[in-house]
């Protein structure tokens, strides 16, 4: 009896070991960036401007009224558009999220910045499953300035001249105009940091600029080659910064401007630094 006794009070220490002690014990999953994108049902369609695969319009299911703005303007020039409903990082995302996903840095994100980054990713995520060669990715803040459909000629242009291009931004924008002399931001042990310094290239005949540090990913076409970059990129690399300054640090990343401005913004209505209150349709 005292050694059925034994018997037992050893395997209880063992299974105590196993769970308390032994750090081979499996412990619940980290929060990792990957396991919080949402995956997108759409229907491929055509979107009414040549070479681009689909067109994707971020959402939040609270903005209603933005969705509705943005949907009016997509039909009046015959475009078809994907909204994607979009992560609400104020609602779906605890800090401790935010935490693990800008490990080892501290967490200086606001949720509304993160659910804008899962939301970009789980667009490019979706791109990369359908195998897309080139899509357009919108906000549903900005403003068309004028014929969508002319960018089709820029990509042709943009092809011809780097066919390894990633990013078209729709806008002109600069460091100046944006944040006086504010110079670019640095992030810690990257390899770009030299180069984001470097001022803008004008192309000779070209219709377009490279640019090597912007912000502002709210209209943005990017290439296959873009796609793959970026989704390596935040699959390998921690979290630092937001969105639209962190793909600045991506190695050899080719990113362009229009020499003329196909969309506006407006900064203050943005949902990212500021929790939004649900909108009714108006």
């Amino acid at each position: 009896m005292k050694i059925r006794y034994g018997l037992a009070l050893i395997a209880i220490l063992g299974a105590a070991y196993l769970l308390l002690i032994n750090p081979q014990t499996e412990k619940p999953k980290k929060t990792t960036l990957l396991s919080l994108l949402k995956p997108l049902d759409i229907t491929p369609v055509s979107t009414g401007i040549a070479g681009i695969d689909s067109i994707y319009c971020i959402n939040l299911d609270v903005r209603k009224d933005k969705w509705e703005k943005m949907e009016k303007q997509c039909s009046d020039q015959g475009l078809q558009v994907h909204r994607m409903s979009a992560i609400n990082g104020w609602k779906e995302l605890a800090r401790l999220h935010i935490k693990e996903i800008q490990k080892p840095y501290k967490a200086l994100l606001t949720k509304g910045q993160v659910g804008c980054l899962l939301s970009h990713l789980s667009v490019l995520k979706d791109a990369e499953k359908r195998n897309f060669n080139c899509v357009m990715v919108l906000e549903d803040d900005v403003n068309f300035l004028g014929n969508m459909k002319q960018i089709s000629a820029y990509l042709e242009k943009l092809s011809s001249t780097d066919p390894e291009w990633d990013i078209l931004f729709l806008d002109h924008w600069t460091l100046a105009k944006h944040l006086g002399n504010r110079p670019p931001e640095n992030r810690p042990c990257s390899k770009m940091s030299k180069i984001i310094k470097k001022p803008q290239e004008l192309i000779k005949g070209a219709p377009f600029q490279r640019t090597y540090y912007r912000h502002g990913g709210y209209a943005m076409i990017v290439s296959k080659n873009g796609i793959q970059k970026i989704n390596t990129y935040f699959t390998e690399t921690p979290v630092f910064f937001a969105y639209d300054l962190e793909y600045n640090h991506i190695n050899n990343i080719k990113m362009y401007e229009t020499d003329r401005e196909f969309v506006s913004v407006d900064l203050r209505i943005s949902d990212t630094s500021t929790k939004p209150k649900d909108k009714l349709s108006s």
